[in-house]
This record gives structure tokens, sequence and C-alpha cells, in this order.
């Protein structure tokens, strides 16, 4: 066609200027469109480089964010989690109760004589103490329940979804648990017992606050030491 073009402008003295046949202009058009994909190409691979620096780095931050928010919950001595922790688990615990209408049962724990053994073996015997107590409760509660460590040589433990009988139950086989174990250290070897208490919050019962549950289980605690 734009040979015909050029021969008929001809014949009336027209100039044809610099007309191309169509499957030139096809194939510049498609060269032209080869550019801007590669361009294109280009473009995404410069941004997916940054992208995945940028989630790379939003992972890692997430990842330190959380480690320092368990190192926050978390007692440094025994690894179990902290009185904080423990208040932040208690108002949960409570609030899930009360919407699904299921029980729940709070654990006190106190280490027997535990300022004896500080004053007579020192205090660096009680940290070790004080961690294999941890281990014991660790390795004796169910998968469910949530230990801390509530002060000193105090533990709190809350069991969801469970009753005074099976909280008392448990109680007892951790109790014995710990009676059972064999602390050797500096060549002596230390025995250990510890007083429980336990309480069952029931969601039907009138309306407490949970003060009032922790003040019952340190009361059954009380009630068990003497």
């Amino acid at each position: 066609m734009a040979n015909k073009s050029v021969e008929i402008l001809s014949f009336f003295e027209i100039e044809a200027g610099n007309m191309k046949p169509f499957s030139q202009i096809l194939q510049e058009a498609n060269e032209e469109l080869g550019k801007l994909n590669l361009t294109y190409e280009q473009l995404i691979v410069e941004l997916k480089q940054p992208k995945e620096k940028a989630e790379k780095f939003a992972h890692e931050l997430k990842k330190v964010n959380e480690q320092l928010r368990e190192m926050a919950f978390r007692d440094g001595l025994t690894g179990l989690y902290n009185h904080r922790y423990f208040q932040d688990l208690m108002d949960n615990e409570l609030s899930r109760s009360r919407r699904y209408k299921k029980s729940f049962s709070v654990m006190m724990l106190d280490i027997d004589h535990f300022k004896k053994i500080n004053d007579e073996y020192g205090h660096p015997v009680g940290d070790i103490v004080l961690k294999e107590v941890n281990k014991a409760i660790e390795n004796t509660i169910r998968d469910s329940d949530v230990a801390a460590r509530y002060g000193g040589e105090e533990f709190a433990i809350v069991l969801p979804e469970t009753e005074l009988r099976g909280a008392a139950i448990l109680a007892e086989r951790l109790r014995k648990a710990i009676e059972q174990l064999v602390i050797d250290t500096k060549g002596c070897h230390i025995d250990v017992t510890v007083s429980v208490g336990v309480t069952c919050y029931h969601p039907s019962t009138a309306k407490i606050e949970k003060s009032e549950i922790l003040s019952e289980a340190d009361n059954a605690l009380y009630n068990s030491k003497n």
C-alpha cells in the first residue's frame, strides 16, 4: 500500500515524504512496546528489592518486639511469668469466664521456711531452690494452666475451666512432686515442702472482683500454712 501510494502521489507531483510500509510501522511499534515492557520490568525489579527489604525488616522488628514483650512479662530468675502478667491474665480469665459461663480455679503456692533456707545456705542456694520448684511446677501442671512467680517464694497458677475438686487434686499432685525433689548443692541436701491454697470462681454466683478471688486463694494458703 505504501509503494502504491507513493506511485499515485508522484503522478500528481505531490511529495509523499517518508511513507513507511505497514509492516515496518508495526515492527517499530512492537520495538517501542518492547522497550516499554523492559522499562516496566526493570521498575518492578527495582521496586521489589526495597519491598522485600521492608518486609524482612518488619518481620525482624515484630520478632524483636515479641521478644521484648516476653522479657517484660517474664521473671528473670525462674523464667515463669511475673506478677504483672499474672494480674493481666486474671483480668482476661475473669472476663472470659463470665462471657462463656465457665468456671476457673486459682492456686497460690508458697515455699515453707524459705527464709531459713536463705539464712542457712545463702541466697544463691535459695535461687537454686526457686528454680527447682519452678521446674516441678512446669512439669506437673497441664498445658492449659499458666504459672507465675507471684513474688518472693510465692507462686500463682491459673487453671482455666477447672472446678475446685480438679484443682485440689492437681494441687496435691504438685505438693507431692515438690516434696520429692532432690536438691543437693555445696555438699548439702535440702528438703523442700510447699503449702498450697486453692479457690474456684463460678460465673453463676454473685459477681465478685479479681481482688476477692485472689484474697480467697491467699486465705486458703494461709490456712494451709497453719
